[in-house]
């Protein structure tokens, strides 16, 4: 069982922390969000939304009920409870059809219908941004809030935080790069440092919507409308399933996290990632902000998206628009060889359009790409018919 108690906020200079004790079989664990002062009002502690998305998966995954001091909005409960739950447990029975002790609530609470975004720098991100702040845009549905969320990306699976290469924590360098952005554009950026990937221990990848939308559903008091940035996979690929990066089938379960107070809309579902960056080449901030890295706090140029960002703005021929943001000299010295993985990749998602547009642009793929692209695909047949003790051991020594 999983008992989630009252929410609790404390002041302390110029910082708002709403902390919340969390009790798994007898354990009790401190939920804690860190958010400047200026936002503490529209932490919203009269419903417990927020909680039951952001652990009703390490609850599945582990066997455990849940049960909530505060109320959850009907709404919510039922959707996560009768559809949610039920197709994930079905999907894989190893997930339990956990059971949900708490009172309801219909009635919404006061909000200021803000509209909000994640602001990380990436392709989803900037796009979604682009599109949400243009002309076009409806008033009600224009950006008027950034976020940034420490819920997961800039953690490893067992919950320690990532430092980049220079040894300082990635989520802290990035915060100035969505600060700048902020003032850059005239939005208001609501930043939120937690512990939430230190008690769930859990990949990113399986669980960034629930913990982002999980974070939003915290400031109901702010946001009517939440825009949470789509993978780009494409429609045919989607289906749920605990066991798949939520990318894949995030635009199928926002609906049934949304409540009475915010409705979450996986943004620009309908393209692609490469749709999408071809997109944010005509917004000219991407050209200064664009950040893609999996691997540093600016973008390294080697990681698998950074090497995807850069194939597909050679494939546009609108590398240049990016020199500020990449080491275009560098990226020249090796692109033979990412040409290549491009080449051997060609038939996957988010490669296979970057392909056909070499093709398409009749740009001249050089014959050493394609030996680089030879090179891969044996190396690939090799690790795949390694037995798995040996490719442990090969592990171990590498680490000493």
């Amino acid at each position: 069982m999983i008992k989630i108690g009252t929410p609790n906020i404390s002041l302390d200079n110029d910082y708002a922390t709403l902390t919340n004790d969390i009790i798994i079989d007898g354990r009790c664990e401190k939920l804690w969000f860190k958010v400047s002062s200026e936002y503490a009002k529209y932490l919203t502690t009269e419903r417990a939304d927020a909680y039951l998305v952001l652990l009703f998966y390490y609850a599945m995954k582990h066997g455990h009920d849940m049960e909530f001091e505060v109320p959850v909005s009907e709404r919510i409960y039922y959707q996560m409870k009768y559809y949610l739950i039920d197709a994930l447990n079905q999907e894989d029975p190893s997930f339990k059809n956990i059971q949900i002790q708490c009172t309801t609530e219909c009635e919404p609470v006061v909000s200021e219908n803000a509209v909000g975004t994640g602001m990380s720098g990436g392709i989803d991100s900037l796009s979604t941004i682009y599109l949400h702040t243009g002309e076009d845009c409806p008033q009600s549905y224009k950006l008027t809030h950034l976020t940034f969320f420490n819920s997961g990306a800039a953690h490893l699976p067992d919950g320690e935080r990532v430092l980049d290469k220079s040894g300082e924590d990635i989520f802290q360098k990035r915060v100035e790069l969505a600060k700048t952005f902020a003032e850059r554009t005239g939005l208001k950026l609501l930043v939120v440092d937690s512990n939430i990937s230190e008690l769930l221990k859990i990949d990113h990848t399986l669980t960034h919507t629930y913990r982002n939308c999980g974070t939003a559903l915290l400031f109901q008091k702010l946001f009517s409308v939440y825009y949470y940035s789509s993978a780009g996979v494409k429609y045919s690929t989607n289906y749920v399933s605990p066991n798949l990066d939520t990318g894949h089938y995030d635009d199928s379960i926002v609906p049934y996290i949304s409540n009475n107070n915010i409705t979450f809309y996986s943004t620009i579902i309908q393209y692609t990632r490469f749709r999408k960056t071809k997109i944010l080449t005509d917004y000219n901030l991407s050209y200064e902000f664009l950040n893609v890295c999996i691997t540093d706090s600016t973008n390294c140029g080697e990681c698998s998206k950074c090497i995807r960002t850069l194939t597909t703005l050679d494939a546009l021929g609108r590398l240049d628009r990016y020199r500020s943001v990449f080491d275009l000299e560098k990226y020249q010295k090796n692109r033979n060889r990412h040409i290549g993985w491009v080449v051997v990749n060609r038939k996957k998602d988010f490669y296979d359009e970057i392909y056909q547009c070499f093709k398409d642009n009749k740009k001249h793929i050089p014959f050493v790409s394609v030996l680089h692209a030879l090179n891969y695909w044996v190396i690939g047949i090799i690790k795949k018919n390694i037995p798995q003790g040996i490719k442990d051991s090969i592990r171990k020594i590498i680490r000493k």
